[in-house]
């Protein structure tokens, strides 16, 4: 196919030649001349010959100037096959794998990319920050196995003390009698025993007793062999503090309990009491007097979480009932509290179940326990998040309702547990619904980092930012460093950085919103790492398809103008020429 690159307009240069070619034409044609068929013929050739002069015309030819590049780990059966398929593929290497058939070394990512000339990439991949030059999906990733060992490490977010954190993971080609420890700062947290070959998905928890920064290690060891030991970094976060309201017709033990706890850790409660019809009594704990003797939007506004208990609830009037459901739209969690037997209401959107035993067995904090229980149970439905259950149904637990949430608890007297001592138990039971349940906390900013764990010094690390606010900065350790807005969306802004020393790292806007990562030293993690780099190349590769109907394997070329040169001198010399004849 004859493609063309004018000097000016494809139409005008046509017009002008089939005026000039027409006139000239019409000029020979009149002329009593010999020879006039070959005159004839000239004039064709010389509008043709100015015609590739201002045209330029060309072609596309299908040059192959493909590359097979292999990086470490590339099995040599696979090269083979591509250069079988491709005899005529350019093979290069990476520094770090071994070179084949004479392949020679890749200098520049960047040069080979933007020219879009590397077709395969056969073995382990190419490293993120050479997967950031690649503007487009430009090659087929022929990846090798993941290596044996941990390749995949992930750790529940956010982590806060006296709470079960979770810490998962999948070994691959355990060997026999594996097992794998958890350790903090306080010796053995939980370990876990691996049998069967594969991949192999593990689960470890740990209790955490204070806020800060802590390195765990997670130890894999088999049989005789040296243990592996890798460093966990684990930031245990400050849980935030809650404005609680309790609303209730009398005080229980239960409540009593449960304000003595959460004023312990400094939440702001104030308890309402029902004295008569229109009056009340009030305690305020971590927070000066604040009388509310009717539920109105804006007083709710004001909370995080509305605990009720279930006669209060269907005793609330309809202006009031109105405002809570108002509230927990624009994100309020409300907690029943139900010593009835039934809720009927439009504020707890549970179907409930009847059964016969006032007591409950529950597994909570790994111990088995019997506590008093309201005799119903909430159906498992698609959309609660149970926090305590047994095979009968949810005792605890939450469910949305638009920017809110509901939750219940329908075990009793689990002051119990405080009496006898065991706290972290009573903690379980009741911050992991309190929290749940919360206001979501708005944030001028949010900052989180995109790159998978782990991070080494000198690599890059993706930040993502969301921010109402138009003038905002990025501070890492305390030195601003330059955003870019998305193109597409408001708001969402963008930054790479470098890791720098292995350790602890901040990220903090000028309002005072913070991110923290940790930066591993080099050879912690390898599998881990290797894992995800082929997961990246995975994902920024293209396939076959792709690439078999695009010009990347065309070159263009074009006619030499020194032919269209000559014929013009030959044709106008002849013209020139004959009547001198």
């Amino acid at each position: 196919m004859v493609v063309f690159n004018p000097i000016v307009s494809v139409w005008i240069v046509l017009v002008v030649l089939v005026l000039v070619t027409c006139v000239l034409l019409w000029i020979e044609w009149s002329r009593k001349l010999r020879y006039s068929a070959f005159r004839i013929t000239a004039v064709v050739l010389l509008a043709l010959a100015l015609a590739g002069l201002f045209l330029q015309p060309g072609y596309y030819s299908s040059q192959s100037n493909e590359i097979i590049l292999l990086t470490p780990g590339y099995q040599a059966a696979v090269v083979d096959s591509l250069l079988r398929q491709n005899p005529s593929a350019k093979l290069m290497h990476l520094q770090q794998a071994k070179p084949y058939r004479n392949s020679e070394l890749l200098e520049s990512y960047q040069l080979h990319f933007n020219q879009n000339e590397i077709r395969y990439v056969v073995g382990q991949g190419l490293p993120v920050h050479a997967l950031d030059a690649i503007k487009k999906k430009g090659f087929v990733f022929m990846a090798s196995e993941p290596p044996d060992g941990i390749i995949e490490i992930a750790l529940s977010q956010p982590v806060y003390p006296y709470q079960n954190n979770f810490v998962s993971g999948v070994v691959k080609n355990p060997p026999l009698d594996t097992w794998i420890f958890l350790d903090g700062p306080g010796g053995v947290e939980d370990s876990v025993f691996l049998e069967g070959s594969g991949e192999q998905f593990f689960k470890l928890s740990f209790k955490p007793k204070q806020e800060g920064f802590f390195l765990y290690t997670v130890t894999t060891k088999a049989g005789d062999d040296v243990p592996r030991v890798e460093k966990l970094p684990v930031h245990v976060s400050k849980p935030d503090t809650l404005t609680i309201m309790f609303v209730q017709d009398y005080p229980t033990f239960e409540t009593q309990y449960l304000k003595n706890f959460l004023a312990k850790r400094h939440h702001k409660l104030i308890l309402r009491y029902r004295l008569s019809k229109s009056m009340y009594r009030f305690e305020y704990v971590n927070t000066g007097p604040r009388p509310v003797n009717n539920l109105t939007p804006e007083v709710l506004g004001q909370f995080d979480v509305l605990v009720i208990d279930g006669e209060s609830l269907q005793r609330l009037s309809r202006s009031e009932a109105a405002a809570v459901s108002e509230a927990i739209n624009k994100g309020l969690g409300m907690l029943v509290l139900s010593p009835t037997n039934r809720i009927d209401n439009a504020l707890f959107p549970f179907a409930q179940a009847v059964v016969k035993p006032d007591t409950a067995v529950v597994t909570v904090n790994n111990k088995k326990l019997n506590l008093p229980a309201l005799a119903q149970r909430i159906k498992k439905e698609q959309g609660i998040t149970n926090v305590v259950e047994n095979q009968s149904g949810l005792l605890s637990g939450y469910r949305y309702k638009e920017f809110g949430k509901i939750g219940f608890q329908f075990l009793k007297e689990t002051y119990r547990l405080s009496l006898s001592g065991d706290s972290i138990t009573y903690s379980h039971l009741w911050i992991p619904l309190l929290s749940g349940i919360s206001r979501t906390r708005n944030s001028e900013a949010k900052i989180s980092v995109e790159s998978s764990f782990p991070v080494y010094p000198d690599n890059p690390v993706s930040v993502k930012m969301i921010s109402a606010n138009e003038d905002i900065q990025l501070l890492l350790d305390s030195v601003p460093w330059p955003l870019q807005e998305d193109v597409f969306i408001d708001n969402v802004w963008s930054a790479k950085l470098w890791a720098g020393e292995p350790g602890w790292h901040v990220l903090a806007t000028a309002t005072g919103n913070e991110e923290f990562f940790y930066v591993s030293a080099p050879g912690e993690w390898p599998s881990v790492a290797l894992a995800n780099q082929i997961k990246a190349n995975i994902r920024k590769s293209g396939s076959r398809e792709e690439r078999s109907d695009t010009q990347g394997d065309l070159i263009r070329k074009e006619f030499n103008p020194l032919i269209f040169f000559l014929l013009f001198l030959l044709s106008a010399g002849f013209l020139w020429l004959v009547p001198k004849l």
